[in-house]
């Protein structure tokens, strides 16, 4: 089991969807300017890297070999 330490704390926060009632939005939030927004930043990092960045080419087709 992970320490306490280890967790981003974010505050909860629903937001009703106007276009059909019942339903909400649940989302999370973090504190700016904290350690958690910077945790949250970059993991957002981390995430638009991986979406957005080519695969690694195969150094052999690149070289011949």
């Amino acid at each position: 089991m992970r320490a306490n330490s280890d967790w981003v704390p974010m505050a909860p926060a629903t937001m009703p969807l106007p276009a059909d009632p019942g339903l909400v939005l649940n989302f999370y939030t973090v504190e700016p300017a904290t350690p958690s927004a910077d945790a949250m930043t970059l993991l957002g990092t981390w995430a638009a890297t991986n979406i957005h960045s080519p695969a690694p080419a195969d150094q052999s087709t690149i070289t011949g070999e």
